[in-house]
């Protein structure tokens, strides 16, 4: 039986309102259990973020924007039970650069 593992721990964007990719590309399938978006910081900021297959195409975000107020955290619901499939990313977008910090556990689905 496969066990969780952490896939991103205390990554933040590092610039603003720019996607960038913080997991991937996966080597398999992989289900998303948790996600933790904090923000240690003195401001409000919000986040998005996207599950982006092979292809590369962009479509809707899982989580298109969420409002994380200072010195609090969001448990990135929206993006649980998802899966970024072999050969996608995940990709995070913040309103302010080095401001929320991810941290997201997942699961290798084997064939």
């Amino acid at each position: 039986m496969a066990k969780d593992s952490v896939l991103v721990d205390g990554v933040t964007a590092s610039l603003a309102d720019t996607l960038e990719t913080i997991f991937g590309p996966a080597e398999e399938d992989t289900l998303i259990k948790a996600v933790t978006a904090s923000n240690p910081t003195t401001i409000n900021a919000s986040y998005q973020m996207n599950i982006v297959p092979v292809s590369g195409d962009i479509t809707k975000p899982e989580i298109p924007r969420k409002i994380v107020i200072r010195l609090d955290a969001d448990p990135g619901a929206d993006v649980v039970n998802h899966v970024i499939p072999k050969g996608g990313t995940l990709r995070i977008s913040t309103s302010a650069a080095d401001s929320i910090s991810f941290r997201v556990t997942g699961r290798i689905l084997t064939p």
